[in-house]
């Protein structure tokens, strides 16, 4: 039984990855597009993530030096 459905699986893989071949027509959207299309700007977004990974690195030190003391 555990071998019919890991055909089943396999089957159900294969066909998506048929849809998707065939559905495809090769165009592809620049992310910049995407991201203005969306009313962002990529140069924000980049600021607006260093921000945030550089607030969560602060926490985590004060967090860790008051772990150690």
């Amino acid at each position: 039984m555990d071998r019919l459905r890991k055909s089943q699986e396999d089957l159900l893989e294969a066909l998506l990855v048929m849809s998707r071949f065939i559905a495809d027509d090769g165009y592809r959207t620049d992310l910049d597009v995407v991201i203005n299309s969306l009313g962002f700007d990529r140069e924000e977004l980049e600021a607006e993530l260093a921000s945030e990974l550089e607030s969560e690195n602060l926490d985590g030190d004060a967090t860790r030096s008051g772990e150690i003391n």
